[in-house]
């Protein structure tokens, strides 16, 4: 597929990537009609990428009634993780993941343990709780 075409599109990733390589990061929003190469330019960003992990989770039509369906996705990589959170969150998280026997909490909680564990985990795969530096892409 042809990306060259997509100048503003492939500008909004660099400001992103720059923002995020500063320690600010941020969020870009992907959106548009079906089968226009939104995956295509996402997946070319992600391969352009040097010295960043990228975390991914793409939604469907079905799963959008299931209740933190893309969280399960987003989290996966590092859930191992999860043990560096404040309790709560860590229940929380063990509650919606299957793992624990904890009711299923406010989603307030679970957003807050989701946040962290992307911080958390992804500092401690890229090294940066060893003194690394190494971006997480989320």
């Amino acid at each position: 597929m042809q990306l060259g075409a997509r100048h503003a599109e492939w500008r909004a990733f660099d400001r992103l990537v720059t923002s995020t390589a500063d320690g600010r990061g941020g969020a870009l929003v992907v959106a548009g009609e079906a089968s226009i190469g939104k995956s295509a330019l996402i997946d070319a960003v992600a391969e352009a990428l040097d010295g960043f992990e990228v975390l991914r989770a793409a939604g469907t039509e079905f799963e959008r009634d299931l209740l933190y369906a893309t969280p399960h996705q987003l989290c996966a990589p590092v859930l191992d993780h999860r043990r560096r959170l404040p309790a709560v969150q860590q229940r929380a998280l063990e509650a919606v993941f299957g793992l624990g026997t904890e009711p299923s909490p406010e989603p307030l909680t679970v957003g807050l343990a989701v946040l962290g564990l992307l911080l958390r985990g992804g500092q401690a795969r890229a090294g940066l709780l060893c003194g690394g530096r190494r971006p997480v892409d989320r």
